[in-house]
């Protein structure tokens, strides 16, 4: 578990972190705490914090997602999570993607964030979402 350089963060983890009656919550607040505490680089993308900030306020309350918002604001300032943007680039290769995995259910923002951890060298994920290991990638904490 501590070997890992690079972890990438999805909307499903971010909001079970945010979301304190989530029923997962309690173990991805410890799972995350380990990586905020290790040499552990947590990146997550524009798309992931996009769909974590419209389904904490659709589903939980804008209150919820404006502290995510707080949270993320400020930790991207103290480079505690590095943020990737999807550019034109990843999008294509983003279509591409949810073409090759077509009877698989993958958005297109999980389709981004595979193309964004295969572009920066990033083998594992922290999800709750369990298309990512149907596709073959690493995911935490299952």
């Amino acid at each position: 578990m501590d070997d890992i350089r690079k972890l990438f963060v999805d909307a499903s983890f971010w909001i079970a972190y945010s979301s304190h009656d989530d029923k997962n919550h309690k173990e991805i607040d410890n799972l995350f705490s380990h990586y905020l505490s290790s040499d552990t680089e947590l990146c997550t993308s524009n798309d992931v914090v996009d769909e974590t900030v419209t389904r904490l306020a659709y589903d939980v309350g804008w209150y919820k997602a404006k502290l995510f918002i707080e949270y993320f604001q400020t930790a991207i300032k103290k480079k505690v999570i590095v943020q990737f943007w999807t550019d034109e680039e990843i999008q294509d290769e983003a279509f591409s993607l949810l073409e090759k995995f077509k009877d698989h259910k993958l958005s297109l923002t999980d389709a981004t964030s595979v193309v964004i951890m295969k572009r920066f060298k990033i083998d594992t994920i922290l999800t709750l979402d369990d298309d990512f290991q149907k596709i073959g990638i690493s995911s935490l904490p299952r």
